[in-house]
């Protein structure tokens, strides 16, 4: 491909001429091909192709250029190419490709073969670049187009000539000089330098005459024409032929009046890449780099209002890292409401998967994988939710993180940065804590940036006070301010290209606060309006930042202003196929409504092809804008567009139950109160499992707020049983009911209606049923919810609690059919149930069928089943807890003490990764019984006190079963009066809650302890 721009405009490829297109389209392609591969602005294109008359829809006629100049150079299957970059278009084309470049390449080495006195060289490489030009540089366009480059070129052009001239002088080619430097100086009569080659030649050719004539002729053309004497070095070479200087014939040129070789490949300045007036803050970056390099690490906190450059300095941060071959973690926070617990350090841990995939591997094989997973699933199979919380498995968790940083940094230097601080969640700072605690003195340099004026900041800002105050000489504040009026000078000159006119700066300091963002948007607005004087700073920006935003978007289509609000909403970077399904628009009209706003540096685009806002201040702007009636009725569009196709199934993500949740109950007005109630309810589930119970709870809260406005009372009660259920249910397998005696702890009085979409509020108030041993109850509601109309995974949910509490009740043959076709319909529905965010069934029913067997006294039946259970592939941690338990469970009832022991220590240490469950005082009463009954007393007080912990709990479920072990275990010991005791009161807990799961060795055992009457 060869593009010729020193002529008139031409596009080769494969030996053929492609036909450009009209003039203007042309003179797109040209502007472009000038700037190869660095973005050329809208604004820059509109003026140089209409000047002062764009036409209104120039925007539009500028994408349909873009458009056709793409599929042009798509048809010649090389890869150069139009890319959209913000604020305009680049074409990416390797520059040799380009006569202009070429040239500017060309003069360059000749230059350099000048200064290493490679004379001969340099005389052909400045020919040849010469050789490029066929006429005046855009010669077929409109002579307004690109005017300051024309005059570059064709200045660029006159020197290189002027240095062949000297190049020849040097080769010893006087009257090739004497015949080129007559006619060009004829054609340029003021270009002193080539007037000197001329003389020069003259004199060395033995024609002192004609080179004093020469001199004479250059001293009136500058003196008629511009009112000049010659300069110095003309005046100097003057003299030198008078007095017959020895110097001019020795040296290969006046090259004294050579002059450094101009950039000619400037760009437009910018402040790219120009941190202006951080000067003191990047020095103190670099030495908090270097300080945790050595080991000493450190917390930087950057703070200071939207815009004043936070990001830039994190960004330098980043770099200063990467020069001393570290890595850098990333994560802000979003200030939409839409961002789950925890969800920075998701962020995190993904991206050092992506960077340290090994390490990260290592850790999660190891003790700590566990816990990751329960971070991040898509780590490994973490627990289900609402058994994976406790103060215990948090821990776990906040150590896991922890260890992995620490390994990172064992490998090299790491900075962990959060942006956006004060909209961390409180988990998200209570880990963030606890790592600078443990990591800063292992050399890891944490940086986080916040706004101490946003609306929640109290928080982090109490927060990054306390560890200020532990960690002072470690600690490095950098409170941004706005910049000084020569600052703002300098980011102008930037932008502008030249400095502006006095008093400008001041004027624009004074109106934005010297704030960079501020800055920058006003002068770049200025400048494409051509209005950079007093009168423009004072008209353009009277009521604040926002009026030069909004004009901005005023500027653009009604389309694309409609897929930027989107994006506000949105509040985060937004993939094509969604603005498509939101918006209702085709791709390519998306896609054509996102360039546009890109062009005017309102959004950008990631590496991933997503497009987000440049900055926050652009999002505030755009919600302001929108009317509350088109807000709401936005937010529902985006809410039903996030929904999954299978809406209400626990399985969505934790991230889209948040974000589908929080449009919903905005869009509460138009979609009704209850369509963002599912949502909350997996929210919560989420956020149990990211080991957030405030979180939770804040779910469960806007859900009870949502269900009171519904109009009909009973619904309304229902809904909030169900919620109250929820509450419940999560409380007591996540801390405990805080009842002390665990028979008082009360029954709900609604279970709710079963939905089949969402089952997970009926299962969790059901469990709750059982946990307090109201077992008949929670057999009648699931025999009320079932019916035969019911979708596979539904379905499956209540024959689970059919068999479940058929198992309480000692109805074993029931319970039994239940569970079997509990695993008939999850292998028909070629998954887990929808309550899998809350409670695997997966493995439960097989192994609950065995705890069946074993209580009519199949034990080699019992066997099978639990082995059976344990073999399946794939289990989760809770599975695997579950399936150890009831093992245990079943082998105490059989008397096999041993195995009893061995499985509930398995069973303990899996445990212990769930948090504060039921499982770990229900196995160490396993365990106390084992010990007692195989020779050690002290196995009594064992199980006592795990009794003690159990019920504490909240808990009536298998009671019975408990008390009847320690019965055996006392008896062991002669102390048939307290066997007896507690045969009395299992006797007493299953007349209330029914429950018959004692095999018939038990069975046995309490007939011959139980008390005479």
């Amino acid at each position: 491909m060869h593009v010729t721009l020193l002529g008139p405009v031409s596009l080769e490829a494969g030996g053929l001429r492609l036909a450009l297109g009209g003039r203007k389209q042309r003179a797109v392609f040209a502007l472009l091909a000038l700037s190869a591969n660095r973005p050329v602005s809208l604004d820059r294109l509109v003026y140089e192709i209409w000047r002062d008359e764009p036409p209104a829809r120039a925007t539009v006629a500028l994408q349909a250029y873009i458009s056709r100049l793409r599929r042009l150079l798509t048809d010649t299957g090389e890869p150069t190419k139009i890319l959209t970059r913000a604020p305009g278009w680049v074409l990416e084309i390797p520059a040799r490709q380009i006569d202009v470049f070429r040239f500017d390449e060309m003069v360059s080495e000749a230059r350099a073969w000048m200064s290493a006195g490679a004379v001969d060289e340099a005389a052909d490489r400045l020919r040849s670049a010469l050789g490029l030009w066929s006429g005046q540089p855009l010669a077929d366009l409109d002579d307004r187009v690109a005017t300051e480059d024309v005059a570059r070129l064709q200045e660029s052009r006159l020197e290189a000539a002027e240095l062949m001239f000297e190049a020849d002088l040097a080769c010893g080619a006087d009257s090739d000089v004497i015949k080129a430097a007559r006619v060009f100086v004829d054609e340029h009569p003021f270009r002193e330098r080539a007037w000197c080659a001329l003389i020069a030649a003259l004199y060395r050719s033995g024609r002192q005459a004609d080179a004093l004539r020469a001199v004479r002729d250059l001293r009136e053309k500058l003196a008629e024409g511009l009112g000049l004497d010659p300069s110095p070095d003309a005046q100097r070479l003057e003299a030198m032929i008078l007095r017959h200087d020895p110097e001019l014939l020795l040296a290969p040129a006046p090259t004294r009046l050579a002059r450094a070789a101009p950039d000619v490949r400037r760009s437009t300045p910018t402040v790219d890449g120009l941190v202006v007036g951080r000067r003191g803050e990047l020095d103190r970056i670099v030495t908090a780099v270097r300080a945790a390099h050595r080991g000493a690490g450190r917390l930087m906190i950057v703070d200071g209002p939207a815009g004043m450059g936070k990001s830039t300095l994190l960004q330098r941060l980043a770099a200063s890292v990467a020069a001393v071959d570290g890595i850098t973690l990333r994560a802000t926070g979003i200030g939409t409401g839409a961002m789950p617990a925890l969800w920075p350090w998701v962020t995190i841990v993904r991206a050092l998967a992506t960077q340290r995939p090994d390490l990260v591997h290592t850790i999660l094989d190891g003790p700590a994988g566990q816990p990751l997973a329960l971070l991040d699933p898509s780590l490994g199979c973490g627990p289900e939710p609402l058994q994976a919380e406790s103060s215990l498995a948090r821990t776990h968790l906040y150590r896991a993180v922890i260890d992995l940083l620490t390994a990172t940094r064992e490998q090299g230097p790491l900075a962990v940065i959060l942006d956006d601080a004060h909209w961390l969640d409180a988990e998200t700072l209570d880990l963030l804590s606890l790592a600078v605690d443990a990591l800063l003195p292992v050399g890891v340099l944490f940086a986080v940036a916040l706004r101490p004026d946003e609306p929640g900041s109290e928080g982090a800002s109490t927060m990054l006070a306390s560890l200020g105050s532990r960690f002072s000489d470690a600690v490095v504040r950098l409170p941004l301010t706005g910049l000084d009026t020569d600052d703002v000078g300098t980011m102008i000159a930037g932008i502008n290209g030249e400095d502006a006119e006095p008093g400008i700066a001041a004027a624009i300091r004074t109106r934005t606060g010297g704030n960079p963002f501020f800055v920058v948007e006003l002068v770049q607005l200025l400048v494409s309006e051509r209005r950079l004087d007093a009168a423009g700073v004072n008209d353009v920006l009277p009521d604040g930042i926002r009026d030069v935003l909004r004009r901005r978007l005023d500027r653009l289509p009604d389309q694309t202003l409609a897929l930027l609000s989107i994006v506000a909403l949105l509040g985060r970077p937004t993939p094509v196929e969604l603005l498509t399904r939101i918006s209702g628009s085709s791709e390519n009209a998306v896609l054509d409504g996102c360039e546009a706003a890109m062009l005017s540096g309102l959004l950008v685009e990631d590496s991933g092809g997503d497009f987000g806002l440049s900055h926050d201040l652009v999002r505030q702007t755009l919600d302001e804008a929108l009317s509350t009636a088109r807000r709401v009725r936005l937010h529902a569009r985006i809410g039903s567009a996030l929904a999954p196709t299978n809406a209400g199934r626990a399985t969505v993500s934790s991230e889209r139950a948040v974000e589908v949740a929080h449009h919903l109950t905005r869009a509460a007005p138009v979609v009704g109160p209850l369509a963002a109630v599912p949502y909350l309810t997996a929210a919560a589930d989420h956020a149990l499992a990211q080991l957030a119970p405030d979180q939770a709870d804040h779910f469960l809260a806007v859900a009870s707020g949502l269900v009171d406005q519904i109009p009909d009372r009973a619904q309304r009660v229902t809904r909030l049983a169900e919620l109250d259920a929820r509450r419940a249910v999560g409380q007591l397998i996540v801390r405990g009911s805080g009842v002390s005696d665990t028979r008082q702890i009360p029954a709900p009085d609604v279970v709710g209606a079963f939905d089949p979409a969402e089952p997970t509020a009926w299962w969790s108030a059901t469990a709750l049923l059982i946990a307090g041993g109201h077992n008949a109850r929670a057999l009648e509601a699931a025999e009320l919810a079932m019916r035969d109309d019911l979708p596979a995974p539904a379905s499956a949910v209540l024959h689970f609690m059919l068999g479940l509490a058929s198992f309480e009740l000692g109805q074993n043959e029931r319970c039994e059919l239940h569970f079997a076709r509990t695993e008939q319909l999850l292998a028909s529905d070629g998954g887990d149930s929808p309550g899998e965010a809350t409670f695997s069934f997966a493995g439960s029913a097989t192994v609950l069928q065995g705890c069946s067997a074993t209580v009519r006294g199949a034990d080699a039946q019992a066997k099978a089943l639990l082995a059976a259970a344990s073999g399946m592939p794939g289990l989760s941690l809770m599975q695997s807890v579950t399936i150890e338990f009831w093992s245990a469970w079943a082998a105490a009832q059989r008397g096999d003490a041993r195995v009893a022991a061995e499985l509930a220590t398995t069973c303990i240490a899996r445990a212990e990764g769930l948090g504060e469950t039921f499982y770990v005082p229900g196995c160490e009463v396993i365990i106390g019984w084992s010990a007692a009954v195989q020779g050690d007393p002290l196995g009594l007080d064992d199980a006592q006190a795990a009794f003690e912990r159990y019920v504490a709990m909240g808990l009536l479920h298998q009671v019975t079963t408990n008390l009847v072990l320690r019965a055996e275990a006392h008896a062991h010991y002669g102390q048939l009066d307290i066997a007896r005791t507690l045969i009395a009161e299992s006797r007493a807990v299953a007349a209330r809650t029914g429950e018959a799961t004692l095999n018939p060795r038990l069975c046995e055992l309490a007939g011959k302890l139980e008390p005479a009457h």
